[in-house]
């Protein structure tokens, strides 16, 4: 019989898997992580990464498969990823409507996430075994990738070494291995954008340069701190513990899936501790955004061109730091890229293009709802600019270039993603998504129509004092890339107007041979969404504080990093020895030093990640480093005070810092109905601080720093409000609770 079994699953490697080696690793993968896994030893920790596997990729596979699309290809893979992401998001919700309307099990608890994550692959499966094909049914998954070995075995070690060396820092370890991490990820980045490797190699070393950078900064926090990781957790949890998604919950985050639905029902399906869904699920999951730039970028160019753009995006801190915190940011801004394959993908017909487009274009609504109206300004804008090259070609010229199909599927997807928004956000969470949209498009809107304010917010914020070294050169990365991308769009422009082919002379420049069947030229509606990332930009400056430049940068840049890698390549052209090219992978090299904290960690300056540093900067530090550190570090004597003060009080009234969002309610399992948890917290004052009628909450920064910080928004990592501690002894508070670090006085 085992003789049998073994001759039924043979295969060869040259079609990795066959049919049979499809159904047996499904079926091994969907029992070892549902219904196997009451059968299972606790002991025996196999379900978080068989179940990574299977319900990050699986669905989405077995969905593309069905639209005939081969997982041998990048963008394959990819669709699948973002596939998943989206399928889990609505079966989560169906699934918590049909607990809610019949009484079926919740999909949020053990046994529910079991039995709801084997309907969801089944359901996936038979859709694509019964679905029309006229290539074979098991051809779509075929693995021809030629893959270089000793690429597998670097990328492997780097990841792995970059989580390793967070969690040896996490626990008091030393920094070495950290600072190897980061040095082999500045290797990979180099041999990613100036090695002789194939298009795949490149793209797993620009993954796990991704990747390891991504794992080092989730995982070397403890708390969540840093960005909306705190309030995302609070709101996901909120759900966790009902065990199902309550649509009707009046609460503005409640709208977005991404949060109520995909975070809770991926902790239940891979029995992962909430807390460790957000610090290892959703790296993971972002870690194919600069592998998806990588091959949305050689669609125009060629692959050291695409490489250098996608590594650009890659060591900017605000994608390892800002990005991996805040969830519902990072996987909008991925399906928006993911939008953005499928309008450009040559290889999907028109009815693919729309199937993958409305798909992805829903979950961008599902996901951020702060960012959707963006999103289609971005899309407005570049339909304008569109409109005016046209224009200009066809007065110079006499005709214009056919865009019918990217005209097409970008107007159709803009205005389903309009529609539904209105759609989800007037039915689901009382309107309170859609009050909150309304209101911050009507005030960027009343300071937009205010020229004058406008001019001098740009003015303030282009100019704003750092004194940091770190941060100041950080600042002229973001000129320097911006200015290189905009003097390649000017040269695109400059230079094929007149031609009808907007890029193509310029793409020509480069070396190699572009991806699959791409013509060798920047598609029109792509240059019209790189002028409308400009506007982005311009808009990000004005002097509003509901649009984050962090946000904005890393969504603009997705269209102007290919015209900075452009400009690169163009230069090299009139330089020996491609000396544009090698000097700017040294640029890169040096911007992954800086950006990751390596290099302000050796050097004593502030630093992007600094709770590497946690113990040299406790022990030594300036007071800016420390409010530095603790503006991306929780300790845990906090989030103990904070337990202390639920646990004696129902409705507590509570007094503390400001800037340093030091009460960590957000991290207690308390059920909540509200956008924020409950209690009255407040940013301490003169005038309140010697009343009696609350707790005031010290926390560990505060006797760090010898005060209460009290400035509610900082000037980067600088704060020029506080109060003294010396004054808080003198009032008549008295100390109800103390564990050493943080003290609560009432």
């Amino acid at each position: 019989m085992t003789h049998s079994l073994i001759n039924w699953l043979r295969f060869e490697i040259g079609n990795l898997p066959t049919n049979r080696l499809v159904i047996f690793l499904t079926a091994t993968l969907l029992f070892s992580t549902t219904v196997g896994r009451e059968f299972l030893p606790a002991s025996i920790q196999i379900v978080p990464i068989l179940g990574s596997v299977l319900f990050l990729f699986v669905p989405g596979a077995f969905l593309i498969g069905s639209l005939g699309i081969n997982l041998s290809s990048g963008r394959g893979v990819i669709y699948s990823v973002l596939v998943s992401q989206s399928m889990i998001m609505i079966w989560g919700a169906i699934a918590s409507v049909a607990h809610i309307k019949t009484g079926a099990i919740a999909p949020f608890t053990s046994s529910g996430s079991s039995w709801w994550g084997a309907a969801l692959i089944t359901v996936t499966a038979i859709s694509w075994y019964f679905s029309p094909r006229t290539d074979g049914r098991w051809s779509q998954f075929g693995f021809e990738w030629e893959i270089d070995t000793r690429v597998a075995i670097v990328a492997t070690i780097v990841v792995l070494l970059g989580a390793i060396s967070a969690h040896i820092v996490n626990e008091g370890g030393t920094q070495v291995i950290w600072f190897a991490s980061v040095a082999l990820v500045a290797i990979c980045v180099s041999i990613a954008c100036s090695g002789q490797l194939s298009g795949v190699n490149r793209g797993i070393l620009i993954w796990a340069s991704g990747a390891t950078l991504l794992f080092q900064n989730t995982v070397v926090n403890t708390n969540l701190r840093y960005g909306d990781g705190l309030e995302e957790f609070y709101m996901a949890n909120q759900m966790f513990l009902r065990g199902y998604w309550d649509p009707s919950f009046v609460v503005s985050r409640n709208s977005v899936l991404r949060l109520t639905v995909g975070h809770p029902f991926y902790s239940a399906l891979l029995d992962l501790p909430l807390f460790w869904e957000f610090k290892l699920i959703h790296p993971l999951t972002l870690s194919i955004l600069p592998v998806s730039l990588f091959v949305l970028f050689r669609r125009f160019v060629s692959d050291k061109t695409a490489a250098l753009g996608a590594c650009s995006y890659l060591v900017l801190h605000p994608f390892f730091t800002t990005m991996s915190r805040n969830t519902r940011s990072g996987i909008t801004i991925l399906f928006f890229v993911g939008i953005m394959l499928a309008v450009f993908d040559s290889n999907l017909s028109e009815k693919k293009q729309y199937a993958l487009g409305v798909l992805f274009g829903a979950s961008v609504v599902v996901s951020h709802y702060g960012l959707v109206y963006l999103l289609l300004v971005l899309i407005i804008s570049g339909f304008v600019w569109v409109g005016i090259f046209k224009i200009i070609t066809d007065r110079l010229n006499g005709e214009s270039r056919d865009t019918a199909l990217e005209d097409s599927t970008l107007v159709f997807v803009s205005l389903f993603m309009g529609v539904f928004a209105f759609i989800w956000f007037a039915n689901t969470a009382g309107t309170a998504s859609l009050e909150f949209i309304v209101l911050t498009v009507y005030q960027i809107a009343v300071r937009l129509s205010d020229l004058s304010s406008l001019s001098h917010g740009i003015a303030s914020s282009a100019a704003i004092s750092i004194s940091s070294i770190t941060y100041r050169v950080i600042k002229l990365e973001y000129f320097v890339l911006l200015g290189l991308g905009g003097c390649g769009y000017l040269l695109v422009l400059i230079t094929d107007v007149s031609q009808l082919h907007p890029g193509t002379r310029f793409a020509q420049m480069t070396e190699g041979t572009p991806f699959e069947s791409a013509d060798n030229s920047i598609p029109t509606h792509f240059l019209g969404l790189a002028g409308g990332a400009l506007f982005l930009f311009v808009l990000a400056l004005t002097p509003t504080s509901v649009i984050g430049i962090a946000r904005v940068l890393m969504i603009g840049l997705v269209f102007l990093l290919p015209f900075t890698a452009l400009t690169v390549t163009a230069v090299s052209e009139y330089l020996p020895a491609d000396l544009a090219k090698r000097g700017f992978t040294i640029g890169l090299v040096v911007i992954c030093l800086l950006n990751s904290g390596v290099a302000a960690t050796t050097l004593g300056e502030l630093s992007t990640q600094p709770t590497f540093d946690k113990e040299d900067i406790l022990s030594s530090g300036s007071d800016h480093e420390k409010f530095n550190l603790y503006q991306h570090y929780v300790p845990d004597s906090d989030v103990k005070a904070t337990k202390w003060i639920y646990q004696h009080s129902k409705d507590p009234r509570v007094y503390g810092p400001g800037a340093i969002r030091a009460f960590p309610r957000p991290l207690l399992d308390v059920k909540d109905e509200a956008y924020r948890p409950q209690g009255d917290y407040k940013v301490v004052t003169p005038e309140t601080l010697n009343n009696r009628d609350g707790y005031l909450f010290v926390s560990q920064a505060s006797y760090e720093l010898g005060e209460i910080v009290t400035t509610k928004r900082p000037n980067f990592v600088y704060y020029d409000e506080s109060i003294p501690l010396a004054e808080v002894r003198e009032t008549r508070r008295r100390k109800v609770y103390s564990n050493g670090y943080t003290t609560v006085l009432r």
